[in-house]
């Protein structure tokens, strides 16, 4: 749980991390686009990105990562109250998530 740090910049590549499950970057000061390296947390159940300067598109799963359904274990996904635009991203598979919050955003479709 790395939220209300006042942490600055660029979201780590959490990546190398795939048994990781829960993360909570929210109620800082992050300002980038949601990274792609997201996709690879395939055991992610939780992600809380809420309350931070994130902006732009939310990317699309990259082709190589396709075939391990990235974010498909998914219960609770957080995005709220950022600068992000634009439509969601048409090939993510949220299968059995039960919670998604995406308010206080620009975002499209």
């Amino acid at each position: 749980d790395f939220s209300v740090n006042q942490l600055v910049g660029s979201i780590p590549d959490f990546a190398s991390t795939t048994n990781l499950q829960y993360l909570n970057l929210g109620s800082n000061f992050f300002g980038q686009q949601v990274p792609v390296s997201v996709y690879a947390l395939s055991n992610l159940r939780y992600l809380y990105m809420q309350d931070n300067l994130l902006s732009g598109e939310i990317p699309d799963i990259p082709s190589a990562l396709i075939e391990i359904q990235p974010l498909s274990q998914l219960l609770a996904l957080d995005l709220s109250n950022n600068r992000l635009s634009g439509p969601l991203p048409g090939n993510v598979r949220l299968d059995i998530l039960g919670t998604l919050e995406m308010s206080g955003n620009r975002l499209t479709g």
